[in-house]
């Protein structure tokens, strides 16, 4: 598990990083941060600041292993989905659409 707790966003790539390993997080929900995005459950995101919810969120995920292991999974999933070849390739495509509009 890893958890991103900042307020701004500082270090996404380094997030993203994580959880395409298979790490599953647990993210900060923030008006400064977009990692937030991130999120595949609700047991994925708190509100910033919210002490609480985080131990909340973290002891849900030791309470339930299974779903722990499945969420991995889907997070690795997702990262596979972010990759740069992959994002590159959307890029190219938005820029290509962009060029055909004018």
């Amino acid at each position: 598990m890893i958890v991103h707790c900042a307020d701004v966003e500082i270090e996404g790539m380094a997030y993203m990083e994580a959880f395409a390993s298979g790490c599953v997080p647990v993210i900060a929900d923030g008006p400064l941060t977009s990692t937030s995005s991130y999120a595949l459950s609700e047991y994925n995101s708190f509100p910033v600041g919210d002490a609480q919810a985080l131990a909340n969120i973290i002891d849900y995920w030791f309470d339930h292993p299974q779903e722990l292991r499945l969420m991995r999974q889907n997070y690795r999933d997702y990262g596979r989905h972010l990759s740069v070849a992959n994002s590159a390739k959307a890029a190219l495509g938005n820029l290509k659409q962009l060029y055909l509009k004018y």
